[in-house]
């Protein structure tokens, strides 16, 4: 009973401790990508309505970039959704 427990019971070499970080990086490299793309769009929609309510009024322009902004946000969503 004089075993070393703090051993552990599998060796992990370079190549697979490498392996395993990317891994994790690949799942949540790729959510903190998503966020930061989301967190852009949010503030272009947030930019876009302060300008629409301070001068008060809407544009064809305007609309147009907001509903870009909303598929684009809608479809970051779905990915995040797919990853949680």
């Amino acid at each position: 009973m004089s075993e070393d427990v703090s051993k552990p019971y599998t060796t992990i070499t370079l190549e697979s401790k490498k392996n395993y970080e990317e891994g994790w990086e690949r799942i949540f490299g790729r959510k903190r990508k998503l966020k930061a793309q989301l967190h852009q769009i949010n503030n272009q929609r947030h930019k876009i309505i302060n300008g629409i309510q301070s001068k008060g009024g809407r544009t064809e322009a305007r609309e147009e970039e907001l509903l870009s902004l909303k598929k684009k946000r809608e479809k970051i969503l779905r990915e995040l959704d797919k990853l949680e």
